[in-house]
């Protein structure tokens, strides 16, 4: 079976992966996440090029590594072409049908401190933003928390676009927190009503 090697130069990262000091008498290590990791053939140093096994280093990243032979070419599957069309899928099914599921979808990221839920029911042009605004995908802080929450105002802006103010009832292990009003924006997006901005409310009237 033919041996193929990928080879890390000096100023490449390539998946975490940091290769040891090259030693004339001793042996390459490969370390990830600094552990040392067993490959399938030992790296090697040719011509000052540290040379890993392709496969080897496929697995560890978790990717499936093939060889080719009518295009003389390996293939390295890392997954993420599925994934990216299993989330969209997933966010497709959350999407918003009505400015109120909106709205409560909204509330329900915020009580559950997802960031994931977040992201689908934001609009595309703010959902990366604002997200990592958040959090990430674990949003806000663990206190103080949402203890309640509910909409408290609704207003039609146009056919297309409403206003909510939702109300956000906080507390800690010390007790209530007080409430946190947010204004919510929602717009319809073909069959999808999503949020297209939010922030602080608390001197707004309804």
């Amino acid at each position: 079976m033919k041996k193929h090697w990928l080879s890390i130069t000096t100023g490449m990262a390539i998946a975490s992966v940091v290769v040891g000091t090259v030693f004339a008498n001793s042996p390459i290590k490969l370390i990830v996440d600094g552990n040392v990791i067993k490959t399938s053939s030992a790296p090697e140093n040719i011509h000052n090029r540290v040379m890993v096994p392709v496969k080897s280093l496929g697995e560890i990243i978790g990717a499936k590594v093939t060889w080719d032979a009518g295009q003389q070419a390996v293939l390295i599957d890392t997954g993420k072409e599925e994934e990216r069309l299993r989330i969209e899928q997933l966010e497709k099914a959350l999407a918003p049908h009505s400015a109120k599921e909106a709205a409560e979808s909204f509330i329900t990221s915020y009580k559950t401190r997802n960031g994931a839920l977040l992201h689908a029911i934001l609009a595309p042009d703010i959902r990366d933003k604002r997200v990592a605004e958040e959090g990430g995908w674990v949003i806000g802080v663990s206190s103080p928390w949402v203890s309640s929450a509910a909409i408290q105002s609704e207003k039609q802006l146009n056919a297309n676009t409403a206003e909510f103010l939702v109300n956000l009832q906080m507390a800690t292990s010390e007790g209530s927190e007080g409430p946190w009003l947010l204004k919510v924006i929602v717009k319809k997006f073909d069959d999808q009503w999503l949020i297209t901005d939010y922030g602080d409310a608390t001197d707004s009237k309804e």
